[in-house]
């Protein structure tokens, strides 16, 4: 399902002599589950940004569900990432300006799905977040702020799921929520969840582990 080898990634900077991040070999297979582990600056969060396609490998296989991502252009890989990859970002990237509905329905819009209002009752409400639903992002604390992101991410019901520090503003019990609820979206929708984190909690959680 998902297959990387000899993929590594060049900061662009006005160094002469930069390195290149060079990321280890693995497959996932379909509902296989995995987590990330790392020290901070060994590159889970550009290894993730690169999977998903928000950065680009200079060179490498990068391959999910038969599709080369490295190979598709611009905005075919942008459409694709709307409707396969789910991403829940170490900062939420919420827009202050919408309401917690309104952040939730934008990524249907974006990647070209349908908008659909049940689909958000339904995954706020796992969350313990439906009284929330047409609060201001700035009137949610930062553990539900966590939350509406969280949400975002799998609104779409992704094949693949990509989260980056995913339960490090929360409590030992929306932890629990928020992990559970990822892990019951992946097996409804046969996903591959893929979590880079420093988060002691979730070790025990994930059967594989991949050291970078």
């Amino acid at each position: 399902m998902l297959k990387i080898a000899n993929l590594s990634y060049t900061y662009q900077s006005k160094a002469q002599n930069s390195v290149p991040i060079r990321f280890p070999d693995f497959q996932l297979a379909d509902r296989e589950h995995c987590l990330l582990l790392g020290n901070s600056g060994s590159g889970k969060t550009t290894f993730l940004h690169v999977i998903g396609g928000l950065l680009r490998a200079e060179q490498g296989w990068l391959e999910l569900n038969e599709v080369q991502l490295n190979q598709l252009s611009q905005s075919a890989l942008d459409h694709y990432r709307g409707k396969h990859i789910g991403f829940v970002f170490q900062k939420n990237h919420l827009i202050k300006a919408l309401t917690v509905k309104d952040n939730l329905l934008l990524s249907p819009f974006l990647s070209g799905e349908k908008q659909n209002e049940e689909r958000v009752e339904e995954v706020l409400t796992d969350l313990g977040l439906e009284s929330k639903m047409n609060a201001r992002v700035t009137e949610l604390s930062q553990g539900q702020a966590q939350r509406v992101a969280i949400a975002r991410a799998i609104i779409n019901k992704p094949t693949l799921i990509l989260a980056d520090e995913p339960t490090s503003a929360l409590d030992d019990l929306n932890c629990k929520r928020a992990i559970d609820l990822l892990f019951s979206v992946a097996a409804k929708n046969n996903s591959t969840l893929l979590v880079a984190t420093h988060d002691q909690r979730l070790k025990d959680v994930f059967k594989r582990k991949i050291q970078l």
